[in-house]
């Protein structure tokens, strides 16, 4: 019991720990996580959380001995909960949280929802602790883990709600997404040869003597309206169902670009924000 507890208080690595146990004949995997519970019982909320993040260690490593006791989940979030506690009551240059050690303890968790839970309660009791910087550094694994949990569900509505979280992970995603519906609607909209092979019917106005500078000209005049000599129009069903398509797209994608970047400026969430 004693070498239990010089470990908790001098080993910080949990593998230098797991090395030391072993070569000092601690052979028993449950054994050693009995102990570390017993370290954990302390009122010390720094010696329970760092006995608690070397049975996640463990866990992790041993999976068959991953409900022992209490459920892995219950093991972390308890860990996660002290650790932030005890870091509050630290002395002032001392009261740091350590992100890396709390994402590290909940990846262990290899259940996406419950993950997911994790993250989100750990982020609550970041902003109730009063570590808002800490919190908004942590919101950006939780989008990893809604992705990995959308895309593990069975229903195909949230295998398409992944793909649009993929597509709205943050302010640069949403951008190039915006340019590349930019770029390829110019691209669609060019005139074919045949006229009556054009999905497009367009009426220029000449802005440029390059024809590919005239055409992105035209474009944006007939988008925004500014002239209404221009116009873009279907000349099908297939250019109707194309225009009608990308139209939303544009309105979709432009909505999450004004709402991330306006979060980011204001600092209120739109849902998670990056």
């Amino acid at each position: 019991m004693f070498l239990v507890i010089f470990l908790e208080k001098v080993l910080n690595n949990s593998i230098l720990y797991v090395i030391f146990a072993f070569k000092y004949g601690h052979m028993n995997i449950r054994k050693e996580i009995s102990n570390l519970y017993k370290v954990a019982a302390s009122k010390n909320k720094k010696a329970t959380s760092s006995a608690l993040f070397y049975i996640i260690q463990i866990k992790e490593d041993h999976r068959e001995c991953v409900d022992q006791k209490q459920s892995l989940y219950l093991d972390i979030w308890n860990f996660v909960r002290l650790y932030i506690e005890s870091v509050e009551d630290n002395d002032y240059g001392y009261n740091t949280v350590n992100i890396d050690k709390i994402k590290r303890a909940i990846e262990a968790n290899l259940n996406p929802d419950e993950k997911l839970q994790l993250y989100s309660r750990t982020i609550r009791k970041l902003d109730d602790e009063g570590f808002v910087q800490e919190s908004k550094d942590l919101k950006i694994s939780v989008k990893k883990v809604v992705i990995s949990s959308l895309l593990h569900s069975k229903s195909l509505k949230n295998k398409l709600k992944s793909i649009i979280y993929c597509c709205c992970y943050n302010l640069w995603t949403v951008t190039c997404i915006l340019l590349f519906l930019v770029i390829t609607y110019i691209i669609i909209t060019l005139p074919f040869s045949d006229v009556k092979d054009s999905v497009f019917v367009i009426q220029y106005n000449n802005y440029s003597d390059y024809f590919i500078i005239n055409h992105i000209l035209n474009i944006f005049g007939d988008v925004f309206e500014y002239n209404e000599i221009i116009f873009c129009r279907p000349s099908n069903l297939y250019g109707f169902i194309i225009m009608l398509l990308y139209k939303f797209l544009f309105v979709t994608f432009f909505a999450g670009w004004f709402m991330k970047y306006f979060s980011e400026k204001t600092k209120i969430s739109f849902g998670y924000e990056g």
